[in-house]
């Protein structure tokens, strides 16, 4: 990567959050680049650069952190509804009851 006059090198594993196996399928000559600086070292006049940590990190989540993530929005809805009628929300424990975890 050309940084004005320097040169800096993305790793393979900076290139991005999923496996690369040829670089030449992500990026292209001539391609602008958004990246971070990682690592400058003066005495060999190299720089390591990350265009992964300017990425938007996505994951697929396993199907225990969906039912997570349903049940804590479930609990949420429970408590919000209560409360808008003025009732007491009572125990957490009571929010779980009936909820499949």
């Amino acid at each position: 990567v050309d940084l004005g006059g320097v040169e800096g090198l993305i790793p393979v594993r900076e290139i991005a959050w999923e496996r690369v196996e040829d670089p030449r399928t992500v990026l292209h000559p001539g391609d602008g680049v958004t990246v971070k600086v990682l690592r400058v070292n003066r005495e060999e006049g190299k720089i390591s650069l990350s265009r992964k940590e300017c990425l938007t990190r996505t994951f697929k989540k396993t199907p225990e952190e969906e039912a997570a993530e349903q049940s804590a929005a479930e609990v949420a809805a429970w408590m919000a509804e209560n409360e808008k009628k003025n009732e007491n929300v009572g125990s957490l424990a009571d929010a779980f009851k009936g909820l499949k975890i």
